[in-house]
């Protein structure tokens, strides 16, 4: 299984901006909705220097289909694709010899209402969240290689967060050993922000939670 796929099914974010539906709309966005949008994607200002940015990978909501635990999360990509304005942030890598498989990104919407963004979030924190994505990760891998999904403890940095970590041992050609993955979704008002990173190493990515908590201050700042 090549590294990006891995970072695809990971990246339960970017599969909101793409669906095995026919093509809708994108939602248009307000003046408020940009200034937003724009305050709430990482930026290579919250990432260490040196690190390179690539477009971010858009995943298909696809992946959710077939799999019985993950309705209720097909369900709410679908809607917010249609409905909802959303941004993606490039992905960023830092240089070194993984190929871009350590790896961090988000995706931020804007709902209409403070109300509509809290029950998103309230989807993901379904016990049936992680079964799905660990359902999803299993179906991916193939067979060669298993992953484990646990929730993961998210420090208080918005009105509500809640996070999985995904670990990740591969067999196939050219992705052996261990990764670890966490997903981080993130409301601070009206918006919702998606974290996925991917760390070429049997830990969490160190720059995580920083880059979760910058992302939410600039979030308050513009008045989310």
């Amino acid at each position: 299984m090549h590294h990006r796929a891995v970072l695809a099914l990971l990246a339960i974010s970017a599969a909101i901006v793409a669906t095995a539906a026919p093509a809708v709309a994108k939602a248009k966005p307000s003046a408020a909705d940009r200034v937003m949008l724009r305050a709430g994607v990482v930026t290579a200002a919250d990432v260490p220097a040196g690190w390179t940015a690539t477009n971010q990978v858009d995943t298909s909501a696809d992946q959710f289909q077939g799999i019985r635990v993950c309705r209720a999360v097909h369900r709410a990509v679908f809607t917010a694709r249609a409905t909802v304005p959303y941004k993606l942030s490039p992905a960023f890598s830092p240089p070194g010899p993984d190929n871009g498989l350590t790896s961090v990104d988000d995706t931020v919407l804007a709902f209409r209402t403070d109300a509509r963004a809290d029950a998103f979030v309230a989807v993901f924190e379904r016990p049936s969240a992680g079964t799905c994505l660990q359902a999803v990760l299993a179906r991916g891998l193939r067979g060669e290689g298993h992953a484990t999904v646990a929730p993961l403890a998210v420090a208080p940095a918005g009105d509500a967060a809640v996070g999985y970590e995904a670990r990740i041992t591969s067999t196939s050609a050219g992705l052996t050993g261990s990764q670890v993955g966490d997903i981080v979704v993130l409301r601070v008002g009206r918006v919702v922000a998606y974290f996925s990173s991917l760390n070429a190493a049997a830990a969490p990515l160190p720059q995580g939670p920083a880059i979760v908590a910058a992302v939410a201050g600039r979030l308050r700042a513009v008045g989310a």
